[in-house]
C-alpha cells in the first residue's frame, strides 16, 4: 500500500452512516487533537496555537515539548483560562527540554480532576521529568482519564523512563492517551525510508513499551479506525518517515466510538517556530 491509501474496508468501532456532527445520545462528538509542539516560548506561538485551536472547533488537545517552565506556564494558563480553557500542565525539565500538557475546553467536559502536573512540584510529575500530564474528566455518563506522553528519544533513557511509567500506575484501562512516543513497532508501515535500499532498524524497548499498554487494556487507535495496512506518517524528514505520534485507548468494553484518526497537514504549520511533527486529529463519541 502507498501513503494515504485505503484498504478496501477497514475495520471500525463506531456506526456507518452516523453524522456525527449532529450529536450523539444529546451530545456531540469531541474533536481531540495530540502535536508535538516544539516550544511555545514566544508569545506568538502560544496566540497562534490558540487561535487554530478554536477555528478548528478542537475540543481537547494533548501537547508535547511546550518546554514551558515557572511563570510563562503561568502565563500560558492564565492566557488559556480568559479563552475558556482549563490547562493541565507538566513542566519542562531544567534544561527547559520536554514538558507535556492538556488542554481541554471547558463545556467539552463536564467534571475535571488532576491526577499528574508539574507546575505546582507534584512529585510523581518531577521524577517522569515533566514527561507525563494526566486528567480525570467526566464526559455525560463516562469517565476517562486523559494522558499526554512524551517518551526519550535517546534508547537508554527510553528504558529507564518505561520502568517509571508502569511503576507510575497513571495508566489504566479507562485511559485515552496521546503521545509522541519516540518509537514504531511495525517497521513495514510505519517507517518509510525514502531511499528504498535502507532497512530500517528496530527500536530499543518499542515492544517493551506495546507490551505494557496492551496490559493496561489500551490498542492504538489509529490501527482500529484504518486497519493493520493503511500508511500515515507523523514525522515527516528528509530521509525517513515514522509514524511515532499515536492514540492509545481502551480494547475492551469501551463507552468511546472513535470514528476518524488522522494526520492534519495544515494545522499549526507554515511559521517560522513550526515543528516538525504533525498534528494527529481524532474524533470519538461516547
Amino acid at each position: 500500500s502507498q501513503t494515504g491509501e485505503y484498504l478496501p474496508s477497514p475495520p471500525r468501532r463506531g456506526r456507518q452512516g452516523w453524522d456525527s456532527t449532529l450529536g450523539y445520545p444529546g451530545e456531540g462528538p469531541l474533536h481531540m487533537l495530540g502535536l508535538n509542539v516544539n516550544g511555545l516560548n514566544v508569545a506568538q506561538d502560544m496566540h497562534r496555537l490558540l487561535k487554530q485551536a478554536i477555528e478548528h472547533r478542537l475540543d481537547i488537545i494533548f501537547l508535547q515539548e511546550h518546554r514551558l517552565k515557572g511563570p510563562k506556564i503561568r502565563d500560558f494558563v492564565g492566557t488559556l483560562a480568559r479563552k475558556g480553557w482549563t490547562a493541565v500542565m507538566s513542566s519542562a525539565d531544567e534544561r527547559g527540554v520536554g514538558g507535556t500538557a492538556i488542554l481541554i475546553r471547558e463545556d467539552a467536559v463536564s467534571k475535571v480532576e488532576v491526577k499528574v502536573d508539574r507546575q505546582l512540584g507534584d512529585s510523581l510529575a518531577c521524577s517522569l521529568g515533566g514527561r507525563v500530564c494526566a486528567v480525570d474528566v467526566s464526559v455525560a455518563d463516562w469517565n476517562a482519564r486523559l494522558v499526554s506522553v512524551y517518551v526519550p528519544a535517546k534508547a537508554g533513557e527510553r528504558g529507564e523512563f518505561l520502568t517509571k511509567l508502569k511503576n507510575s500506575k497513571i495508566i489504566n484501562n479507562k485511559t485515552i492517551c496521546e503521545g509522541d512516543w519516540n518509537y514504531v513497532t511495525d517497521l513495514t508501515t510505519d517507517v518509510q525510508h525514502l531511499d528504498q535500499n535502507t532497512v530500517p532498524s528496530p527500536y530499543a524497548h518499542a515492544n517493551g513499551f506495546e507490551s505494557f499498554l496492551l496490559a493496561s487494556g489500551l490498542e492504538d487507535t489509529f490501527r482500529l479506525i484504518n486497519g493493520k495496512d493503511y500508511r500515515d506518517y507523523t514525522r515527516r524528514g528528509n530521509t525517513v518517515w515514522t509514524r511515532l505520534d499515536r492514540f492509545y485507548s481502551p480494547k475492551y468494553n469501551s463507552p468511546f466510538r472513535w470514528t476518524k484518526v488522522e494526520t492534519d497537514p495544515l494545522f499549526y504549520r507554515g511559521h517560522d517556530n513550526a515543528s516538525d511533527h504533525l498534528a494527529i486529529k481524532a474524533t470519538v463519541e461516547w
